[in-house]
């Protein structure tokens, strides 16, 4: 979950960065008002261009095989030593599924 959030947080700082000079501002802007933090995911789909962008941008990058852009999946696949690391459409399914299940729980706690 920390790896989530540091994702998160990573987009929505680049997405203030590009309104204000300097990258001491934008942290300390992000991390001392509420608004930031307590709305994290909101501003992280709505920066992305809305949750159906994101719904768009997940289903994209859970299918194929193509090592460079889907590399979340062959890293799992290849800690499994399985000399097959093609993904089946069901193990894209159930990655992309969930991304968006947490996505939308995440967003539901905010609210």
């Amino acid at each position: 979950m920390a790896d989530l959030l540091a994702d998160v947080d990573a987009k929505n700082i680049q997405y203030l960065y590009d309104e204000v000079d300097y990258m001491t501002c934008v942290f300390k802007t992000y991390y001392t008002i509420p608004y930031f933090v307590n709305k994290r995911f909101k501003n992280f789909v709505d920066n992305l261009g809305g949750f159906g962008k994101l719904h768009y941008m997940a289903y994209d990058y859970t299918r194929g095989n193509d090592p460079k852009k889907h590399l979340i999946l062959h890293y799992f696949a290849l800690q499994s030593n399985s000399k097959d690391i093609n993904i089946s459409k069901e193990e894209s399914d159930a990655l992309w599924i969930g991304f968006i299940d947490l996505i939308s729980d995440k967003l539901n706690e905010e609210e």
